[in-house]
């Protein structure tokens, strides 16, 4: 199975993580709170694959995002991750990972998941779930934040739907899913990476 991974910045907030099957379909939704609770659910699940659809490295050269650091980018000019400009040189809206990001305490503590994840034996790949909808999918999203009972999921062109769960589900819970959906994707070759291997890959559907 594989798992997609949707961070809050803040333990305050439950956090989510969505299973999907060998044939690509959701199975399962779970939300959590605290990095302890995420580690003995991912130690527990053991997916093949995890997917984590938020930045998991920092810009070459940096040692953190803060504004009174000496640390400088490597690349003279970046504005982010080299994953992130190439996306935005193929029209794909992304945030850049900068110094004095405003969310730089989401960014740390999906960096520290990754090194935690994948120090343990865990296979984790970066994903990025709007690339994958614009990729696959070009859908629009509801202008609601949540599925709701008047509406089908099936109005939404996405395969992995159809388990009983989604029709709770919220964008945070989709962007899981989509997550998962692309560790899917991985596992059987059908994705793309961008960026320097030096400073950490961004997995995205296969462009070809």
């Amino acid at each position: 199975m594989f798992a997609g991974l949707h961070i809050r910045a803040n333990e305050k907030y439950p956090s989510t993580v969505v299973l999907i099957n060998q044939d690509l379909k959701a199975t399962d939704t779970y939300t959590f709170k605290t990095d302890t609770e995420l580690y003995a659910l991912i130690n527990d699940l053991s997916p093949t694959i995890l997917g984590i659809g938020s930045p998991t490295s920092l810009p070459l050269g940096l040692c953190c995002l803060e504004p009174n650091c000496n640390c400088q980018y490597a690349i003279t000019g970046n504005k982010g991750r080299v994953s992130e400009i190439q996306m935005a040189s193929m029209s794909i809206s992304c945030f850049y990972t900068t110094r004095g990001s405003i969310s730089k305490n989401l960014i740390y503590r999906s960096i520290n998941i990754y090194n935690s994840l994948s120090s343990s034996g865990h296979k984790v790949i970066e994903t990025y779930p709007h690339a994958t909808k614009s990729i696959l999918f070009k859908t629009k999203e509801s202008s609601s934040s949540k599925f709701t009972n008047s509406q089908s999921p099936t109005d939404y062109p996405y395969p992995f739907l159809g388990s009983g769960h989604s029709s709770s589900w919220d964008k945070n819970t989709l962007n899981a899913a989509l997550s998962a959906y692309t560790a899917g994707l991985y596992h059987s070759e059908l994705t793309d990476s961008v960026g320097d291997e030096h400073e950490g890959l961004i997995i995205i559907p296969s462009l070809r």
